[in-house]
């Protein structure tokens, strides 16, 4: 690891905290998440908690999307009915996926880019 001098570090510690545009919002969460995934030292619980909760409250959306899904299906007469239905939730989360591809692509790239410059 090299050594910086005071003022380097003063100096990325304020880029840090600026926080207010968006590479700057998007590159403190990836650090944040990539500290949590490659971190040696176990989590604490207040993290765990988080975390927890983070994953919770996902899985009840999916849960209840899922759920409306299968009463709709359930109400639904008819083949082509029921085909329309799960059509529809098909293509709803077919474009959920692509925005998360597409996020997940730029932020790639931003990282990238973002490495290239710190080179």
């Amino acid at each position: 690891m090299t050594k910086r001098s005071p003022s380097d570090f003063q100096r990325d510690i304020e880029m840090r905290q600026r926080n207010i545009v968006y590479p700057d919002t998007l590159r403190n969460e990836t650090r944040g998440w990539r500290s949590l995934i490659t971190s040696k030292k176990p989590l604490s619980a207040l993290q765990v908690i988080g975390i927890l909760a983070f994953y919770l409250s996902a899985l009840s959306v999916l849960s209840l999307t899922g759920k409306e899904v299968l009463s709709e299906f359930r109400e639904a007469s008819g083949t082509s009915a029921r085909l329309q239905v799960l059509g529809a939730y098909v293509i709803l989360f077919a474009l959920i996926g692509a925005v998360f591809l597409l996020l997940r692509w730029r932020v790639r790239k931003a990282l990238g880019a973002y490495k290239r410059a710190a080179k």
